[in-house]
């Protein structure tokens, strides 16, 4: 992970996530513009709390954000991950798709969230916390450089 990458994610990524109080950060979808058009004009559930709807009507998860930052498609950021992030691909799965114990996606991947992420994630009751522990995560990502999404050291 280079310094240009690990710029991206603590000064845009990181406060992207956290900007309108969480309320525009949700794992559970990718990414979603026009927010009002999908869920209605005031808020909605995503990731298990009640969200307002952002004011700049955009929600999405970390790779949504990534995509949206970067203004490019969901295929470029999968396949891509390594050179916009510094991580693995397989780290990048594990990042985007691996956020919950018991989930199936990518059932191939071997990597997912540290334990103490996942578990953070859950219990978190405002969109807020949610943001601030996925960026946690993200700050840790670029401490270790990706290691702490394998399963060696995840936990």
């Amino acid at each position: 992970m280079n310094t240009r990458q690990k710029k991206f994610i603590l000064e845009e990524l990181c406060p992207f996530i956290l900007r309108d109080a969480g309320n525009g950060f949700i794992m559970e979808d990718w990414l979603i513009k026009g927010v009002k058009e999908y869920v209605g004009p005031d808020e909605a559930l995503f990731d298990g709390v009640t969200h307002r709807v952002p004011v700049c009507d955009t929600a999405a998860c970390i790779g949504g954000s990534i995509a949206f930052l970067k203004k490019v498609s969901k295929n470029y950021i999968n396949s891509n991950a390594s050179k916009i992030l510094g991580i693995t691909n397989e780290q990048a799965h594990g990042l985007f798709y691996r956020w919950m114990d018991g989930q199936q996606y990518y059932y191939y991947s071997l990597t997912s969230w540290p334990k103490k992420y996942r578990d953070r994630f859950v219990v978190a009751k405002t969109p807020y916390k949610k943001a601030q522990c996925a960026v946690a995560l993200l700050k840790e990502v670029v401490r270790t450089e990706g290691k702490c999404l394998d399963p060696e050291v995840r936990g």
